[in-house]
């Protein structure tokens, strides 16, 4: 087990050295929080994407972004917060993404779960700034 705060000191390492890491020096817990914020991490980015480029990984898009986000970010955002591989920060960027999800889901005015809303609808235009300013800090 790395001692301090292992996450900060494993984060800053090049790709080879986090291998060795995973390989040799983290115990279970602490491979399953790196897992758990990778996935966090990529979630982020999915929702930062342009919904164009995401027409190649996923054909519904708008549900499918929303669903990820919720399944990956807001599920493992406490858990990453008291362990130390993300801070106040970050979670309440979660936060309030997660308010902008609900928002969006609770509308029943306007369809808003088509690519033609990410980009008009300032709800989704918002969910992509935030997310971009979110990836950045992780």
């Amino acid at each position: 087990m790395v001692s301090g705060n292992w996450f900060k000191e494993y984060k800053i390492q090049n790709d080879d050295i986090k291998e060795i890491y995973l390989e040799y020096i983290l115990d279970d817990e602490q491979k399953m929080l790196v897992q758990t914020y990778n996935r966090f991490k990529d979630a982020v980015r999915i929702v930062s994407a342009d919904p164009k480029e995401l027409l190649k990984e996923m054909p519904n898009i708008p549900e499918e972004v929303a669903m990820i986000f919720n399944d990956e970010c807001v599920s493992f955002a406490k858990d990453l917060l008291t362990s130390n591989c993300i801070d106040d920060k970050i979670y309440n960027l979660i936060r309030r993404l997660d308010k902008l999800f609900k928002s969006l889901n609770n509308d029943r005015t306007i369809n808003v779960w088509t690519i033609e809303s990410m980009y008009s609808d300032i709800r989704w235009i918002k969910t992509r700034v935030i997310a971009q300013s979110l990836y950045i800090l992780l």
